[in-house]
C-alpha cells in the first residue's frame, strides 16, 4: 500500500493550543506508515498592518499531488474570519478529504468541543462555593465565536442567581497576548483606582497569568481578595503561583480523533460528515481557593470536589531548566544572525545553513527558493510559482547533506513539495513561508527539536531576513558585475569620470536612482552620502593642478576600497563625490566615516606627497516612501548635512589654533 501524506492546517506554531493539536495528531499518525506535515498558515483574513499575510502562501502547496488529507483547525481562524469565509476557503481543497476542528460544517466531518457545561460549573462554583457576588470577565476586543459562546453561557448562569456583569467589569484587551492583558488591567486601575470585582473569569490562561501577576503587584491577595480562573489548562497552569483554576478542552484528543477519521477516509475511501463532540474538563486549583496555597501544585479537584493527582503537571525545576535552556538558545540565534553582514551572498548562506540549524537542534531541513521572488499584496489564494530550487538541505537522521548538483535544478512545487534526494521522509516536519516585507522568496521545511516553538519562530524570521539580504546583495552584485563589463563598452564613456573611473554625475544619478528604487522594492532603507574634499583649491593653488588631480584620484581609490561592491559611487565634479549605500544606517555611516579618516591619515603618512588628504561627508536616509526617495532632493539634503560638517571642522580648527 502506498504511503500517504497528511497536513495539519493551523495558524501559528507558537501557541500552546497549536502544540497540543500537533501532539494529538502526531500521536495517532506515529503508529502508521504515513507522512504528517504541519502548515502554520497564519490568519485567513489577516488584519495586521505588517506582512504576516505572507504565511498563508504555503497553503497553496496543499493540493492533490502533494497532500492526501487535511485536518483544518477552524476555531483559531474565527477571530478574524466569519464562518462563511472559512467555509469558502475549505472549498479550495478540491478533491482532498478534509476534517474540521472547532466548527460544525454539515458537509465535512467535524470535531467540536463542548464547554457549555464547564462554564456553567465554573459560574456556579464561584457563586455557590466561594460566595462571589461581583464577577468580572476578561475578553479580547474581537472574540471568536467560541469565546462569545462561553461569555453567553456564563452570563445566563449567573443570571439564575440574580447576578449580572456590569459593563465596567467587562475588561477588554487588544489581543490575547500577555502584554496586552497587562495594559488593559493598568488602564482599568487608572480609571477606577481599585479593582471593583471579587472574581475575574479570563477567557484564556494567558489572560489569567497576566491578571495574577498584575493584581499581585498591586498587593491584591489571590484568591483571598479576588479569585481568578482561566481557560485552556496550559502547561504553566500547575507551575504558576497560585496554580490556576481553568478548563481543559482536551485538545490533544480532538486532533487525535480528527487524524483517526481522516486516515479512514483516505485509506478506506469512506465519506464522512459525522460530528464528534469532545467534552472539556473543569479543573479547580489554588487560584479560586479550592486548594490551599501551600498544597501540592500537582493536585487538583474536579467539579464534584474529588481530589486528583495531575500526572502531566510540570515540575518547577524542569520549567526553570527549560526556560534557561531556551534563553541560551535565543542568545545563540541572535548572535548567529547578527554576525551576518548585509552583503553576504546567497551561496555563502547556503553553505552555512546546516551548521546554523543543527546548532538549534533541528535534525533536518530544506530551504526552497522560487527561481524568481514574488512581490505580493494581501491575497486569499496564492498562485504558487511553477519553478523553484533547493537552496540548502540536510537530513542528519538519514545522513543526507547539501548537494549542489541536485539543489540547483528547478522543480515545480505544485507537483512536489521537495525534490527526491534531500530528506528521507517529510514526516513530522513543519512548512513555513520565507518572506521579508512584501517579497515572498520561498518556503522552509524543518523538523523542530526540543526548544520552545517561539525559538524556532524567531529563527525562521531571522533566516527569512537573511535570505532577503543575501538575495538582494546577489542581485546587486550581478548588476555591478554587468556594469563593469559594460564599462568596457564605448557607449558608457558618457557616464564615466575619466580621471577616477567612477561614475560621473550623469551616470551616478541614473544608477543611483535605479539602486534606490530596487532597494525600496525589496523593503530596504539606505543612505545617500555627499562628500567634498577639504582644501582642494589650496592644493591646486599651492602645489599645482597635477597634485590636485593626484589628490582626487587618491580619494576615489579610498572610497572604492571602503564601500561595498553593491554601493554606487560617483564623482559629481571637481572635489565632490556621492554614494548611494542601500541597507546602510546612520550608525554604520559613522563607523565608515571614522574608517575614512583613518585611511586618509594613513595615505598622508605614507604617500610622500606634500599635501594632506581629507574629506567631509554628510548623509541622509531614504525610507520606503517613494515621494521621499528622489535622488536629487536627497543629494541636496546630504549637501546641507555636509555644510554643517564643514562648519564644525572650521570651528574646531579655529579653536585649536587659538589654543596653540
Amino acid at each position: 500500500m502506498e504511503s500517504k501524506r497528511f497536513a495539519l492546517f493551523i495558524d501559528y506554531i507558537e501557541s500552546v493550543y497549536s502544540q497540543r493539536l500537533i501532539e494529538g495528531a502526531s500521536r495517532f499518525f506515529s503508529s502508521k506508515d504515513v507522512e504528517f506535515l504541519v502548515f502554520p498558515c497564519g490568519a485567513l483574513n489577516y488584519l495586521g498592518k505588517n506582512f504576516g499575510y505572507q504565511r498563508l502562501a504555503i497553503a497553496s502547496l496543499i493540493n492533490k499531488k502533494n497532500i492526501d488529507g487535511v485536518i483544518f483547525v477552524c476555531s483559531s481562524q474565527e477571530t478574524n474570519s466569519t464562518t462563511d469565509q472559512i467555509y469558502s476557503y475549505l472549498k479550495s481543497f478540491m478533491n482532498i478529504p478534509v476534517v474540521c476542528i472547532g466548527h460544525d460544517y454539515s458537509d465535512y466531518p467535524c470535531i467540536v468541543n463542548s464547554c457549555d457545561e464547564n462554564m456553567i460549573q465554573l459560574a456556579e462554583h464561584i457563586i455557590k462555593k466561594h460566595k462571589c457576588r461581583n464577577p468580572a470577565i476578561f475578553v479580547p476586543k474581537t472574540p471568536s465565536l467560541d469565546i462569545l459562546q462561553r461569555i453567553k453561557t456564563f452570563n445566563l448562569t449567573i443570571k439564575k442567581f440574580g447576578l449580572s456583569i456590569e459593563n465596567d467589569n467587562i475588561i477588554k484587551c487588544e489581543n490575547l497576548s500577555y502584554n496586552s492583558a497587562i495594559d488593559s488591567l493598568q488602564n482599568y486601575k487608572k480609571r477606577f483606582g481599585k479593582f471593583r470585582f471579587d472574581s475575574l473569569v479570563c477567557m484564556t490562561d494567558t489572560l489569567a497569568f497576566a491578571s495574577i501577576d498584575y493584581l499581585s503587584s498591586c498587593n491584591v491577595k489571590i484568591p483571598k481578595d479576588i479569585l481568578i480562573t482561566g481557560f485552556d489548562d496550559e502547561d504553566n497552569a500547575t507551575s504558576y503561583s497560585p496554580t490556576l483554576t481553568t478548563i481543559n478542552q482536551n485538545v490533544e484528543k480532538q486532533s487525535y480523533y480528527a487524524a483517526k477519521i481522516l486516515y479512514k477516509m483516505v485509506y478506506k475511501g469512506k465519506s464522512n460528515t459525522d460530528t464528534i463532540t469532545i467534552h472539556s474538563s473543569t479543573i479547580f486549583r489554588q487560584s479560586c481557593g479550592c486548594l490551599s496555597l501551600g498544597s501540592d501544585k500537582n493536585r487538583y479537584k474536579d467539579f464534584k470536589g474529588k481530589e486528583h493527582l495531575d500526572n502531566n503537571a510540570n515540575d518547577g525545576f524542569v520549567e526553570l531548566s527549560q526556560w534557561n535552556y531556551n534563553k541560551s538558545s535565543m542568545i545563540k540565534i541572535i548572535q548567529l544572525y547578527s554576525n551576518l553582514e548585509s552583503g553576504i551572498l546567497i551561496d555563502d548562506l547556503a553553505e552555512r545553513i546546516e551548521a546554523d540549524f543543527i546548532y538549534l537542534k533541528i535534525s533536518k531541513a530544506v530551504v526552497v527558493l522560487f527561481d524568481k521572488p514574488v512581490a505580493t499584496d494581501k491575497f486569499e489564494y496564492f498562485p504558487m510559482p511553477s519553478k523553484a530550487h533547493v537552496l540548502s538541505s540536510f537530513d542528519s537522521e538519514g545522513n543526507l547533506h547539501f548537494n549542489t548538483k541536485i539543489s540547483r535544478s528547478s522543480f515545480n512545487p505544485n507537483e512536489k513539495i521537495v525534490p527526491d534526494g534531500h530528506v528521507t521522509t517529510l514526516n513530522e516536519m513543519i512548512v513555513s513561508s520565507v518572506y521579508c516585507n512584501s517579497i515572498l522568496y520561498g518556503y522552509l521545511i524543518f523538523k523542530p527539536g526540543p526548544l520552545d516553538p517561539a525559538v524556532y519562530g524567531i529563527a525562521i524570521k531571522m533566516l527569512s531576513s537573511t535570505i532577503a539580504r543575501a538575495s538582494y546583495s546577489y542581485e546587486e552584485l550581478k548588476k555591478k558585475q554587468q556594469l563593469e563589463i559594460e564599462n568596457n563598452n564605448i557607449k558608457l564613456v558618457s557616464v564615466t569620470d575619466e580621471m577616477t573611473g567612477l561614475l560621473n554625475r550623469r551616470g551616478f544619478i541614473s544608477h543611483g536612482k535605479e539602486t534606490i528604487e530596487n532597494s525600496i522594492r525589496n523593503g530596504k532603507k539606505g543612505l545617500v552620502l555627499f562628500g567634498d574634499m577639504d582644501g582642494l583649491k589650496v592644493i591646486n593653488d599651492t602645489y599645482g593642478h597635477a597634485a590636485g588631480d593626484t589628490a582626487i584620484k587618491a580619494e576615489a581609490e579610498i572610497l572604492k576600497s571602503l564601500f561595498r561592491s553593491s554601493d554606487i559611487i560617483g564623482r559629481l565634479g571637481g572635489d565632490e563625490f556621492a554614494i548611494v549605500a542601500p541597507d546602510m544606517n546612520v550608525s554604520k555611516f559613522l563607523e565608515m566615516k571614522k574608517a575614512l579618516e583613518e585611511k586618509c591619515q594613513l595615505y598622508n603618512e605614507k604617500s610622500g606627497e606634500s599635501f594632506s588628504l581629507s574629506i567631509s561627508m554628510g548623509c541622509v536616509e531614504y525610507d520606503l516612501d517613494d515621494d521621499k526617495a528622489d535622488i536629487e532632493k536627497l543629494l541636496a539634503i546630504a549637501d546641507d548635512e555636509l555644510y554643517k560638517e564643514k562648519q564644525l571642522k572650521y570651528r574646531n580648527r579655529r579653536i585649536s589654533n587659538q589654543v596653540l
